[in-house]
């Protein structure tokens, strides 16, 4: 080995030295799942100590469902002969033996970057595993993305993140027939109060009315402001007639909020309901809905539509559920 022009006899000893200041931890890992070696990764604010790990096998010392995905990523890794790279998470509690004391705290989110190790460990083809700590910036990028898919003012979701979520939803509906809904919310005479109270008491009943909203709905409902006073829910396995009775909640629910002055009527709001038809698209199970809302608008506010009897039944959906 040549370094700046001076030859290097590289003993044992200055191997070892070398692998040991490797930042990263490195695993010699066979295809069974032994580790046979275990490098680097001396930083105990990024990492454990992991030595204790050679010699024994990945389902003696981690939970049998990671010991599995990690086996599954090593045949893969050599059956290909290529590197694999993958994320994923690991704590200290998670891994049997280890002293968790002087290493990360919390789970660690790795980066795996598995490659075929040319030659045979003990007669078994082999991996090395480079596990590099990434939690930083895996939080960072969260951070980003909650940033990216949250209304500022409200704290929900916006309509970035409704449109991600139906898209996907749609394809799911598409491939299992999975009932899913949609109520759209838009406060009545919205503009009315902006004009008495000011833009400031606008952004507070906006607020209200979400955080008010959000109680109704479980968990498990993708609650979204779609624009201006326009509120969104996208409600999974839920067919029509259960998202009617939500919605009605909803209009309720806002039609009982404390008016946020003596002078001003109290808020309410307009709602149409829908459910994901047959070779919908996006803009098609909005629009309905959308229709449904406006509806309701005409007929006096303050109100629950549903869609169209013709687009459900032509559907195949029950007239029983509208």
């Amino acid at each position: 080995m040549r370094c700046k022009g001076i030859d290097l006899k590289l003993t044992n000893h200055n191997l070892e030295a070398v692998l040991a200041a490797l930042p990263d931890p490195v695993f010699l890992i066979t295809e069974s799942g032994r580790y046979a070696g275990v490098y680097g990764g001396s930083d105990p604010s990024y990492y454990h100590d992991g030595s204790h790990l050679v010699g024994l096998s990945m389902f003696d010392v981690l939970p049998r469902y990671a010991a599995e995905s990690f086996l599954e990523q090593i045949r893969m890794c050599l059956e290909r002969r290529c590197m694999i790279t993958f994320e994923y998470d690991l704590g200290g509690r998670d891994v049997k033996g280890l002293d968790d004391s002087s290493g990360p705290k919390d789970a660690i989110h790795f980066e795996g970057q598995v490659s075929p190790f040319e030659g045979l460990v003990d007669g078994e083809k082999a991996v090395i595993w480079v596990a590099r700590n990434i939690t930083k910036r895996y939080r960072l990028e969260e951070q980003l993305r909650r940033i990216s898919e949250t209304d500022p003012l409200t704290g929900i979701y916006n309509r970035r993140r409704f449109i991600a979520e139906i898209t996907e939803r749609l394809e799911e509906f598409t491939r299992y027939q999975e009932a899913a809904s949609i109520i759209m919310l838009d406060l009545d005479n919205f503009k009315q109060l902006n004009d008495t109270l000011g833009h400031q008491a606008g952004d507070n009943m906006l607020c209200k009315v979400a955080h008010a909203c959000r109680k109704v709905l479980r968990n498990v409902d993708l609650f979204a402001r779609f624009g201006g006073e326009e509120f969104i829910v996208l409600l999974p396995h839920t067919e029509l007639e259960v998202a009617t009775v939500i919605a009605e909640r909803l209009r309720q629910t806002v039609e009982h909020l404390e008016p946020l002055n003596a002078n001003v009527s109290p808020v309410t709001t307009s709602v149409g309901v829908g459910c994901l038809l047959m070779h919908d698209s996006v803009d098609s199970a909005i629009s309905r809905v959308d229709d449904a809302l406006y509806r309701a608008k005409r007929a006096g506010r303050n109100r629950v539509e549903v869609q169209s009897v013709a687009d459900t039944l032509a559907n195949g959906v029950s007239e029983k559920t509208i």
